[in-house]
């Protein structure tokens, strides 16, 4: 039986760090790279085999889960007064890239039906950071996601953030993450949507 590992090379950092087996959860990545900070009351990262850290937890309780490591490189950091859990645990299932590619939609013109949700990016295509802008129809609980084209969830923006009716702005730094093709997706209670970028 594998506990797999995890493997931190920060200092000065409060964290948790324990393993634990028997978890099961629906619809995570197979493996995840974090690059954008996060921030909020409680966050969960999950990963079927691995979560690499390059990111900034400034808030709040962050905890990340994978099945077999989680490795916290350099530059990742935890600021004072948060928490940050990473835990190795058996998870399954990973993100159906078909269901992701069949939601793609592609701005052509500035403007777009406000009772609807709506997505779009720019720079695009872009060098390092990108913004991702969408519209709310109303007030709801956002999750923000971005996937490259296997369907492995390589940043998450926000998670399950409630937010106000009307445009909102994040930003996609994608820092280390290779030169390709990836899909920006933004997620409500009832509706979705996902925007492709193309990182140059």
């Amino acid at each position: 039986m594998s506990f797999g590992f995890i493997k931190h090379i920060m200092t000065g950092a409060c964290m948790v760090l324990y393993c634990h087996l028997g978890y099961g959860q629906q619809s995570i990545p197979d493996k995840s790279v974090l690059t954008t900070p996060l921030a909020g009351a409680r966050i969960t990262e999950k990963a079927v085999q691995s979560i690499t850290a390059y990111n900034n937890i400034r808030s709040g309780s962050v905890e990340y889960i994978a099945g077999k490591s989680v490795i916290l490189e350099s530059g990742f950091h935890v600021a004072e007064g948060a928490i940050f859990v990473a835990r190795i645990d058996s998870v399954i299932q990973q993100v159906d890239v078909a269901s992701v590619n069949s939601d793609i939609t592609l701005s052509t013109d500035g403007g777009h039906d406000h009772t609807k949700l709506f997505l779009s990016a720019y720079p695009n295509p872009y060098s390092e950071d990108t913004q991702i802008e969408y519209w709310l129809p109303k007030a709801t609980a956002v999750s923000v996601s971005v996937f490259n084209e296997k369907g492995v969830e390589v940043a998450r923006i926000l998670d399950n953030e409630s937010q106000s009716k009307g445009g909102h702005k994040v930003t996609f730094a994608s820092g280390r993450l290779p030169s390709g093709t990836y899909l920006c997706t933004v997620n409500t209670s009832t509706e979705k949507k996902t925007h492709k970028v193309i990182k140059q």
